[in-house]
This record gives structure tokens, C-alpha cells and sequence, in this order.
């Protein structure tokens, strides 16, 4: 009897605990946010990349498609790839890594035409799909050819790597090479930032004098304290404009002859002289000379492409979504759905298996309770002598004489 009642004290343990961590799991799987069935945003490259998937319209020249699933951030994207392609028909260019295992983007360029995208820089697979009927990425071109660059092709800060897709010496062949067009100019002209406090502070100088400058792309005026200006040698000039912003009574409007940070100048700003303390700001009126990305922990800062090198790169490719094999969506929406209401029987499941073990636990300690109530005599009289030691004292009836 007690070795049943211990098997079924277990099975009630293991069941509430299984049952407890499956609850848990389905909990931080909702609270993260389960996927939908919706099937809106932009479709990924994973799409269509088996070979028994069917062919699709070819996608529009000029054009580039990225997996949302990445998450790829624009912050950092200096890195120029310009794709010139010398072929008559479209070509269809994939990105990835060194090997082309796993594609990161693909650009559609139309023949006789350059196109350009901005990266991240670095070292990536670079490979090409060219042919007369496109079908979709994973099969590329029927009856077409594939060819990759050895070794993958680099993507740096302040230069643009050019791609070039020409004819081969035999026909149908296809040669690519790629060279690079640094701009001297701008050469490590770039400032990284991390959040401090409520924002992000670089030490600059206006007019010579030294200051930590809060950048703030959304203050239309760079501001200074009046002390700082009369030391600095700037001098009010005229009153504040409306579209300067909410600024307190007393302020006025000054010249400062340059303002710098890091390797950037900018000459003949106005800014903003405040009556009492104040923190400097570097407001949008220096800021929209620069490019400026940030995210919420992160700024980056880079001097615009010259004229030059915008030239020789091309027009930037627009980000879209490309055509999808017929049925490809709705097989999506199909097994995001099935892999949702799987994880609902689960947790169904879990909560069946939470109450069996309860259950079972409850009659596991009834069956306890009632084997210890019927083991104790009942003439039995626990007493304790001397040495607190406890001993049974069983009480004797007298016989009748």
C-alpha cells in the first residue's frame, strides 16, 4: 500500500511541474507575441527558394529586396555597393554571406543601367543571376546561369565599390570584377555615439572655445548661454524667429564665425543666446549638413557623398517587396496558423495534466491520512516519562470476582 501511494504521490508531482512549465512556456510565447496569419510586411527571400516552388513575374529594375527578419538597421550604412550592368536583359544580383548560404539581399538591375545600395561595411558573397525568363531566387533564371564572385566582394566606409557585369570573351558567358572609388576627402569622416543620460554629447568648440554640445536634430537653433557667448565674442544681432522654437523671453539670435565637431566645421551659424545657464545644444540648422541616423542607444554622424561619388554610383535602388510564387502566401498563412493552434492544444493540454496532478496529489495525501488513522490502536495512550521518551501505556480492565 505505501509503495502505491508514493508512485501516485509522483505522478502528481511530475504532472503539476510538466503542467507548470508548459503554462510558462505558452505565457512568454503570447507575451512576446505570437506570429500572425496576416501576412503583411515584406516578404523575405526565404520565399520561393525551394525548387518546387513556381515562377513569379521578374522583379522591377532598379529595385532591392531585404528579409525583414534580419532586422538590419540603417545606422552605420556608409558603405556604398554600385552594380553597372553592361548586359542588354536584366540581371538579378544576391548578397550574403561569403559562401551565398544565406542571402541577405538581392537587386534587380535593368541592362545598360547602374544601380546603388547603401550597407553596413563589410565583407559579402556576391553572386549573379542572369538569363531571358526569370522564374524566383531560389531557381534564379530558366535555363539561365549563376556565377559568384571568389572570395566575396568588401564594402567600406566612404567609398563606393563598383560591381561590374559584362559579356564575356564566349558568347553566353558573363564577366564580373569590381574596383573601388574612395573619396580622400572623406576619410574617417565619421563621428559613432553612445546615449548618455537623457541623450548624446560630443565636445566641440564654437568659435574656438571648448564645450560639451547636446546634439539634437529636432532644435531647429544651435543654443549657448550669454555668458559663453560674451566670452566666445558673439553678440546678439537680431531677435529670435518663430520657427526657432519654444525659447524662454530674453533670448536673442547670434553669429558664431564656426562651429566644429570632431572633423566637422561649419562656418556662419546662427544660434540662439539664452538670458541665464543653459546647455549648449547643436541644433538641426549645423546638423543638416551631415547625415545623421541614430536609433535609441546609438548616433551616427558622416559627412554626404560628394557630387563625385554620387555620380559614379548611380541612383539608389528602392526598397520593395518583389512578386511571390502563386500560393506561397497562403501556405505561409496556413502554417502560421496550424503552428498557433498547435501551441493553444498544448497548452489545453498543460492544463488538463495541472488538474490531473492535483487531483491525483489529493487522493494521494487522502490515502496517507487514512492509512495513518487506522495503524494507531485505539486503546493507546501516547505518555512520556522521565527522559522524554515517549512509550504507548495500554490501559487493563480488572476481571470481576
Amino acid at each position: 500500500m505505501s509503495s502505491f501511494i508514493t508512485k501516485l504521490c509522483c505522478v502528481g508531482v511530475v504532472l503539476a511541474v510538466g503542467a507548470g512549465t508548459e503554462l510558462s512556456l505558452y505565457g512568454r510565447y503570447v507575451a512576446l507575441g505570437a506570429p500572425a496569419a496576416s501576412g503583411q510586411g515584406t516578404p523575405g527571400l526565404s520565399a520561393g527558394l525551394g525548387p518546387a516552388s513556381g515562377c513569379t513575374a521578374a522583379p522591377e529594375a532598379g529595385t532591392t529586396t531585404v528579409p525583414p527578419a534580419l532586422g538590419l538597421s540603417t545606422a552605420g550604412t556608409d558603405g556604398v555597393l554600385s552594380i553597372k550592368n553592361d548586359l542588354r536583359t536584366l540581371v538579378v544580383v544576391v548578397l550574403g554571406d561569403t559562401g551565398l548560404t544565406s542571402l541577405s539581399r538581392a537587386i534587380a538591375v535593368g541592362g545598360n543601367s547602374k544601380v546603388s545600395v547603401r550597407m553596413v561595411p563589410g565583407s559579402f558573397g556576391f553572386g549573379v543571376m542572369v538569363g531571358e525568363r526569370w522564374c524566383n531566387l531560389g531557381r534564379g533564371f530558366l535555363g539561365g546561369a549563376k556565377y559568384a564572385i571568389s572570395g566575396g566582394i568588401p564594402v567600406k566606409t566612404g567609398v563606393v565599390t563598383q560591381a561590374m557585369i559584362r559579356p564575356g570573351a564566349d558568347a553566353g558567358d558573363v564577366k564580373v570584377t569590381y574596383r573601388t572609388f574612395p573619396d580622400p576627402g572623406r576619410a574617417a569622416q565619421t563621428i559613432d555615439l553612445v546615449r548618455s543620460g537623457n541623450g548624446f554629447v560630443k565636445i566641440g568648440t564654437v568659435n574656438g572655445m571648448s564645450a560639451a554640445l547636446f546634439i539634437d536634430p529636432k532644435t531647429p537653433v544651435s543654443v549657448i548661454s550669454s555668458s559663453f557667448a560674451r566670452d566666445a565674442g558673439i553678440e546678439c544681432s537680431a531677435a529670435i524667429p518663430d520657427d526657432a522654437g519654444d525659447l524662454p523671453a530674453g533670448a536673442c539670435l547670434g553669429l558664431a564665425a564656426a562651429i566644429s565637431l570632431g572633423p566637422f566645421t561649419v562656418h556662419d551659424v546662427p544660434v540662439a543666446i539664452m538670458p541665464g545657464p543653459s546647455r549648449y545644444i547643436l541644433g538641426a540648422n549645423v546638423l543638416r549638413h551631415f547625415r545623421v541616423e541614430s536609433d535609441f542607444m546609438t548616433m551616427h554622424i558622416a559627412q554626404p557623398m560628394t557630387a563625385e561619388l554620387e555620380l559614379q554610383a548611380g541612383a539608389l535602388a528602392r526598397t520593395q517587396a518583389w512578386p511571390q510564387p502563386a500560393g506561397v502566401e497562403r501556405r505561409a498563412h496556413g502554417a502560421v496558423a496550424m503552428a498557433n493552434l498547435l501551441l493553444a492544444s498544448r497548452s489545453h493540454l498543460a492544463s488538463a495534466m495541472a488538474g490531473v496532478g492535483l487531483v491525483t496529489l489529493i487522493i494521494a495525501v487522502a490515502l496517507l491520512r487514512r492509512r495513518a488513522g487506522t495503524t494507531r490502536p485505539a486503546s493507546a495512550h501516547p505518555v512520556s516519562n522521565r527522559s522524554g521518551e515517549f512509550y504507548e501505556q495500554k490501559q487493563f480492565r480488572r476481571p470481576r470476582s
